[in-house]
This record gives C-alpha cells, structure tokens and sequence, in this order.
C-alpha cells in the first residue's frame, strides 16, 4: 500500500494520504476493542468454542472477504480508473510527472537498493520504530486492567481511547509533513513521544488517570511516527526498488512484532509489572529517533548529494519513467 499510493499521489501530499489510509489502524482499534470486550464477555462456551476463538471467527472472516472485495474495487493506476473523467486523470498524471522530476535521481534496481546502506538503516529504524505498535495493542488491555479496571466490557471502551486521539494526531502529524517537506524530525518526534508515554505508564502506576494518559500519549506517539517514516524510502528508491526495498523494510521490520510483547511478557513473568518491558521497548523507540536524526540526511543535502554524483558521471542511469502504466489518455 505504501508503494501504491506513491503511483496516485506526489510527495507534497502523500504524509497525508499514508496518515489518512492508516487512520484504519486506530479506527480497527476504536471499533475492535468494544466488539472484542463483548466477545469476551458474552461468547465463552458458545457452541463448544472460548471467547477468544470467537474473536478469531468474528472478526477475522470480514478481513478475508474485504480482501476478495479489493480486486474488484481497487485499480493499479489513475489512468485506469473509471471515477475519473479525461481532464482529471491528465491533471493527475501531469502532477506526478512533475513531482518525478522535482524528487531527483534515485535508485530503480532492486539490487541497487540492497546496496545502500540507508535501506539497512531504515529497515532497523522501522525495526525499533514499529516495536512499540504491537507491544501496546497486545498489553493494553492488560495494562488497563492493572491501574484497576476489571469488567471486560470496559477494558474494551477504554482501550478505544488511546485510538480516537491517536487517529486525529495521525492524520495532522502528516498534513503537517507534507506542508513542511520535513520527515526526520517529525517522525524522531513521535517516537520520543512513544517513548516517553511507555515510561510514564510505570512511573504513574498508582495513579490510573496519570497511566492511562501515558498509555494515550505511548498509541498516539508510535502511530503518528509511520506517516512521515514511510516517505523517507521513496526518497531514495523508485520503481523495482521501491518496490522491493519497502518490502524489505516492512517484512525485517515487523519482525519486532513479536520481539516487544514477547519482551514485556519475559520481564512480567520475572517481577509481575509490565513496567520493565515496556521500558525496553521505549529504549528501542529512542534508538530509532536517534537513528533517524544523525544518519538520515536532511532532503535538501540529499538532493544536493545526489545531483553532484550524477554531475560526476553523467550517464543514463536513472530513467525518468518510474510508475508502470502511467499513459496519458488520449
């Protein structure tokens, strides 16, 4: 989806778009988590299955046939699409166009991409960045329930907050990327908030408002850091290699999937607080803002660099075409 979305829409407004469509994961999370509370609380032994495998059933299956209804909804390309008249898949076409002259020479080979050291570093980036995402989405609940809350139900309500609040950051923390062309610190910010939020939920442990407010800043944090993350690759890749290196960056990346819940359950299963494990996770938040301000070049150097290098050998390496089946109409 990261890659699709830079076939509709240019730099200018794609933090904002990636914002938008990843507003389904904290919605998923507003909806999910009363549906879930209920699940848990009235579905145990329903025809012979727990509560949890009703959850599994129940809200797995609209995933699988949403899945089915995308390959008829969804075209490749603006070109292809019938919702939009002649004049305006030109306008689109144009825009990105222009948007493919304005971004300077990048990488087109899925080998070359393999090369830079930058996917490396963006890939352990996301690595540290994302751990946090599962971690709270896993252990929330339980968090919630140890600053007091017992009924299911309302484990469910107010896992939801967390999400409202981070669906709005979401989508302003990449409107406001895009109006600034500024990625670095807009996503090491969020990641420092993920940290911090982390760090509070313990420090505030007896102090449920406190705690629950640093459960909200930790969800809001981490989410609003994906938006303006995702337009770093496509600043240095295109084509196969985009296609490719974002692959890459996503699958190694959300390895930490496991590794940060897994992280907090060791440590709770050791001293019975989640506190310490979610500590590590803010750790690896921070090394992930670190990371992103000392090794991720400003965009204005990294054009500067990269212009100077096809100064020096003036082939033709960097096709201008980088978006399949972008044909005007006629």
């Amino acid at each position: 989806m990261i890659l699709y979305l830079t076939y509709w829409f240019p730099a200018t407004r794609r933090a904002q778009m990636t914002g938008l469509f990843m507003t389904a994961v904290p919605l998923a999370g507003i909806i999910g988590g009363p549906i879930s509370g209920w699940i848990m609380s009235t579905m145990s032994g329903k025809a012979g299955l727990a509560n949890w495998q009703w959850i599994f059933l129940l809200e797995g299956l609209p995933t699988i046939l949403i899945g089915f209804l995308t390959l008829f909804v969804v075209v490749d390309t603006p070109d292809q699409a019938r919702w939009l008249t002649a004049r305006e898949k030109r306008l689109v076409l144009d825009d990105l166009a222009e948007d493919r002259v304005r971004a300077g020479p990048r990488q087109h080979g899925f080998a070359e991409a393999l090369r830079l050291p930058q996917v490396w570093l963006l890939t352990l980036i996301y690595f540290c960045l994302v751990s946090a995402n599962p971690t709270l989405g896993f252990w929330g609940p339980t968090i919630i329930r140890g600053i007091g809350v017992q009924s299911n139900m309302m484990i469910g309500l107010l896992s939801a907050v967390p999400y409202v609040v981070a669906m709005v950051a979401l989508v302003l923390v990449g409107r406001n990327s895009d109006r600034m062309l500024e990625r670095r610190y807009h996503c090491a910010l969020s990641c420092l908030a993920a940290a911090v939020g982390l760090i509070l939920i313990g420090v505030f442990s007896n102090s449920p408002p406190l705690a629950f407010a640093a459960l909200v800043l930790a969800v809001t944090g981490v989410l609003s850091a994906f938006a303006p993350f995702w337009q770093m690759p496509t600043m240095l890749l295109t084509g196969a290699a985009a296609a490719g290196g974002i692959a890459l960056i996503n699958s190694i990346g959300n390895l930490s999937g496991w590794l940060g819940p897994s992280v907090v359950g060791w440590f709770m299963d050791l001293t019975g607080k989640t506190s310490t494990g979610l500590h590590v996770v803010a750790g690896l938040e921070v090394l992930a803002a670190v990371l992103i301000v000392l090794f991720i070049p400003l965009e204005s150097k990294r054009k500067a660099a990269q212009e100077e290098n096809r100064s020096a050998a003036p082939d033709d390496r960097y096709p201008v075409h980088d978006v399949p089946s972008m044909v005007s109409p006629q």
